[in-house]
């Protein structure tokens, strides 16, 4: 039997995945499980479809902050906060669905969080450009990084940094994740440049 999940209304995830992956011999399930291996190549990956299935809901939960967090870092900037929430929910959704429906790799795609920082607090926030022509120089960006990829620099880049600077990458996102939350509860405060304590005695709710 599989370790439980814990009580998720309306959903048991351990019969599903008991159902999909423990060996219910009812033709329905074995047929739909056998497309889905065939089709993603779960086995000949050295995978199941229990491991991928608890893959999938991680993964869901590493990036639902994002459709939060974007929009907020980017409404700082002057951006619209609606269309901006909209947009980030239908890119990270079609982006997702193309890598694992058409590319069959389990890969997570979603705005970079980085990437919003550089443009509300230091491009836009600093007062070198507009939030317009911040976009462009972000769409600019993207082109290239396509550019890079698809002739191979990225990733001899990427290999080339030493392991402690991948770790450390995972640790300063998770940091500035946290700056984030401080900020917006007003647990701290941001000027000139400079952090300081916020007030205490009344965060912001």
């Amino acid at each position: 039997m599989h370790e439980g999940f814990g009580p998720l209304p309306g959903l048991n995830l351990n019969l599903l995945v008991y159902c999909l992956d423990s060996g219910v011999h009812h033709s329905a399930f074995s047929g739909f499980k056998e497309k889905l291996d065939s089709y993603f190549e779960i086995r000949k990956r050295h995978s199941t479809l229990n491991t991928e299935i608890i893959a999938g809901i991680t993964c869901f939960l590493a990036i639902i902050h994002i459709p939060v967090v974007h929009p907020a870092i980017l409404a700082d900037a002057g951006i619209p906060i609606g269309p901006v929430t909209t947009v980030t929910i239908l890119m990270a959704a079609i982006s997702c669905l193309i890598m694992g429906l058409y590319a069959r790799v389990p890969f997570i795609i979603s705005p970079s969080i980085g990437a919003d920082a550089l443009l509300a607090y230091t491009l836009v926030g600093a007062g070198f450009m507009t939030w317009q022509q911040g976009l462009a120089v972000n769409f600019m960006a993207g082109v290239l990084f396509i550019i890079v990829s698809v002739l191979g620099i990225r990733e001899f880049i990427v290999k080339q940094l030493p392991k402690t600077i991948k770790i450390g990458m995972g640790a300063t996102v998770g940091s500035f994740l946290a700056l984030i939350g401080f900020k917006n509860t007003g647990l701290m405060s941001v000027a000139n440049g400079r952090v300081a304590l916020g007030d205490l005695t009344s965060p912001t709710t």
